[in-house]
């Protein structure tokens, strides 16, 4: 719009001391001075400009940065992916009732678990969004030795379901929530760390481990895990610590420590 105008008032006066537009225009305000005055404007003017296409590009690509990833000291096939998978709390247990849910030793994650038909549904949905594609019948678990179905069998990123637990990143036991996709994810039985498998079953050591140490503070609380709490944590800190890095955890509980 300014840049127009200009252009407009130079083609009136051609004859100013400085050559170029929009400088020319300077005979037709009269002076030198309102010609330097004029020429401070636009450059002024154009400098605003300029910034603010910078300042916009700047937002642009802050806008696109992800956000910053959890810090986990495992290799990343034994975590779910955190964009799919953040985790998700149960907003029905709190930190001032789980004395009367999760800690309660008459309460069972029964009384929330989503029926099976609904998680295998979504287990089946979610393998295809985590690319574990790999075509694997059944009859390849069977150990022929026992003729059991073994699950140290599977392959990497295998399409076979009978090689996930769909599980709670939260556990139910730890107040998560029971039906959120973001809370459940096909979570591999036969994943690995140093050579030793690392997977959903032994998640499951931490998920006990972590509930005693919630529930360390309450008189008569259930006990789910077979090692002994030694400390107390709160339900949105042990929750964090399993949606963020659960294998930290498990490494703390096999060298004698609790997780904090």
């Amino acid at each position: 719009m300014l840049r127009a105008k200009l252009q407009i008032l130079c083609s009136l006066e051609q004859s100013c001391p400085s050559k170029g537009c929009p400088f020319r225009i300077a005979h037709c305000i009269a002076s030198r001075s309102d010609c330097i005055l004029v020429r401070l404007a636009y450059q002024t003017v154009r400098t605003c400009i300029h910034f603010a296409i910078f300042a916009a590009g700047i937002g642009m690509v802050l806008a696109h940065v992800p956000p910053a990833q959890p810090r986990r000291i495992g290799p990343a096939e034994i975590y779910p992916d955190p964009a799919r998978t953040p985790g998700a709390a149960n907003p029905q247990v709190t930190q001032r009732n789980i004395k009367d849910n999760i800690c309660n030793p008459q309460w069972s994650t029964k009384l929330v678990r989503p029926p099976s038909e609904y998680t295998s549904k979504l287990k089946r949905k979610q393998l295809r969004e985590y690319g574990d594609t790999v075509h694997q019948t059944r009859a390849e678990l069977v150990n022929p030795s026992t003729g059991k179905l073994d699950t140290t069998r599977c392959l990497a990123h295998s399409d076979n379901m009978a090689c996930y637990e769909e599980d709670h990143l939260i556990p139910l036991e730890d107040g998560g929530d029971p039906t959120d996709p973001r809370n459940l994810w096909p979570e591999p039985y036969n994943t690995h760390v140093g050579g030793a498998i690392m997977g959903a079953r032994q998640k499951d050591v931490v998920e006990a481990f972590i509930h005693d140490e919630i529930c360390y503070d309450i008189p008569g609380s259930k006990k789910n895990s077979y090692i002994p709490a030694t400390t107390s944590i709160t339900l949105r800190r042990g929750q964090e610590i399993l949606a963020s890095d659960w294998y930290a955890c498990y490494e703390s509980i096999k060298r004698g420590e609790p997780c904090k």
